[in-house]
């Protein structure tokens, strides 16, 4: 089932790139209205998975209309191109970028600032930082290309020669297509000269400079200015590209005013709506193995205190996957007897269920009916030593998902002799440990007696996240290990998805 999360993000994503692929595809006349809105729409469902990809696919298209309207132009433009994509990885600065063209040249352009102010919002330096870089380097490219001596808060001292020609009508897509004639020594030469006397002069670095930091200062001040105190430091972080573009632009103070106001009011906006709709910001679990730095070594005991929820499984399950896809073989004694059908299905031969359960039947192969269940703690250590006993020293799995049964049934003093026989036992056989138990069905006293017979401790609970309950998880204990400290949402979706995309497209994605 899709969150309502979800359905918003998604359609967020398709009108924000439609429209930017819309201007986009407008900034150099080439394409009819119909095919400009036809193109911003198929982008903009693209962009649903890959918001990266689109928008790059919208500048690509968009490098047709330079070329068509001027060969060299074209130059210019795919030069943009090329900077956007081997600079910018993520969907959202990708975003950003595009943004600062399309207010430059569609709107008040001193608002051109104001997606670099985003970006340091969102308090990541680094990206912060390249995305101003590489808006301010290709706004000037793009101002040079438009014939225009400035653009927002960006100078070009001597702009190109460039006109706009009509579209053809009627249309046709090849029209783009160069002669080679064009493409003369004399031509490249008398069209590119302004461009060289431009980034000969130094305003123009000073410039570009003064935009790359607006976006890092804001990151490291909002580290310090939270809540509305983002506002100051939004006008503080864009006051050297004001100061400068004062100076050597020589820019009205009307457009200076606006873009101090559209800094203002982003950041108002964004401290106003953040905390509604990421704070408490958690980042999201993904696996047991990924809790630890290097990895839960072999021969480890682990403990999951979990109340009974899907997501509890689902993490047993991810346990066992890791070994099955190393070709490990696994072993897990539950009382849940529908569980048990699940994963031996599931895992098929790699793993081995004992059902400890007296309504347990041989429903799979795999499957083991102990019709004692843990009332008879040696009949389970019996049956328990069968399985296991060809597979000591292979690296194998175990997951003991009957130490609250036990505990129920036994009490905590034969609990604690059970558990401290047989892990220590698995441990000497190489086995990895899971054993997993409900923390709400014992003392705290029984709780912390449990805890310490295990290597590390792993706990699931509930909290209230934006008005929703949620679940989470978080390491309380892992001995001799470096782990991860911070709260993780757990999120069913992530946890159930089989292969995660490949690096490239999960970047463009973003």
């Amino acid at each position: 089932m899709v969150s309502v999360g979800r359905i918003v993000s998604s359609l967020a994503s398709f009108a924000v790139v439609a429209v930017l692929s819309f201007f986009l595809l407008s900034l150099f006349p080439f394409y009819p209205l119909s095919v400009t809105l036809g193109l911003a729409l198929v982008l903009g469902v693209v962009a649903v998975e890959l918001l990266g990809l689109a928008l790059l696919l919208a500048t690509l298209l968009s490098v047709l209309g330079a070329v068509y309207q001027n060969p060299f132009v074209g130059i210019i433009f795919l030069v943009v191109f090329i900077l956007l994509s081997t600079t910018i990885f993520g969907g959202f600065d990708t975003a950003m970028v595009v943004a600062s063209w399309v207010l430059a040249f569609f709107t008040v352009p001193a608002l051109a600032i104001v997606p670099t102010v985003i970006a340091g919002l969102r308090d990541r330096r680094g990206d912060a930082l390249i995305v101003g870089a590489v808006s301010g380097i290709s706004l000037f490219l793009l101002s040079w290309a438009r014939n225009l001596g400035q653009a927002g808060l960006m100078l070009v001292p001597s702009p190109s020669n460039y006109t706009t020609k009509p579209i053809t009508d009627p249309w046709q897509f090849q029209a783009f297509l160069p002669s080679a004639s064009t493409f003369t020594l004399n031509n490249s030469g008398t069209f590119y000269a302004p461009l060289i006397s431009s980034i000969g002069d130094f305003r123009i670095y000073a410039l570009i400079v003064g935009w790359a930091i607006a976006g890092f200062l804001i990151a490291v001040l909002i580290r310090k200015l939270k809540g509305y105190m983002m506002v100051v430091a939004a006008i503080i972080g864009v006051l050297p590209i004001i100061v400068l573009s004062f100076i050597f632009a020589q820019t009205q103070a009307l457009q200076l005013g606006v873009a101090i106001a559209g800094a203002a009011v982003v950041s108002a906006a964004y401290a106003t709506i953040q905390p509604r709709i990421t704070a408490p910001t958690l980042p999201t679990f993904t696996s047991l193995e990924a809790l630890v730095t290097t990895g839960i070594p072999q021969k480890y005991s682990l403990l999951l205190g979990s109340p009974a929820c899907d997501e509890r499984n689902l993490i047993v399950e991810q346990f066992i996957q890791s070994g099955v896809e190393k070709k490990l073989p696994s072993f897990m004694v539950t009382p849940d007897v529908s569980f048990a059908q699940g994963a031996a299905k599931k895992f098929g031969d790699l793993l081995t269920v004992l059902a400890a359960n007296p309504r347990a039947t041989a429903s799979e192969k795999n499957v083991i009916p102990l019709t004692t269940g843990v009332q008879n703690l040696t009949s389970l250590n019996i049956e328990l030593v069968k399985l296991v006993k060809d597979r000591t020293g292979t690296g194998a799995k175990i997951v003991l998902d009957v130490v609250s049964d036990v505990m129920l049934a036994q009490k905590m003093l034969t609990t604690r002799k059970w558990i401290s026989d047989l892990v220590p036992r698995f441990g000497n056989w190489g086995f990895t440990v899971l054993g997993v138990f409900n923390p709400s069905l014992h003392s705290p006293e029984e709780v912390q007696g449990l805890i310490e017979l295990f290597n590390g401790y792993v706990q699931i609970y509930e909290k209230e996240l934006l008005g929703k309950t949620r679940r989470v998880i978080t390491v309380r204990k892992m001995a001799d290990l470096q782990y991860n400290e911070a709260e993780l949402v757990i999120d069913k979706e992530k946890l159930t998805q089989k292969k995660p995309r490949s690096g490239v497209m999960k970047r463009l994605g973003k």
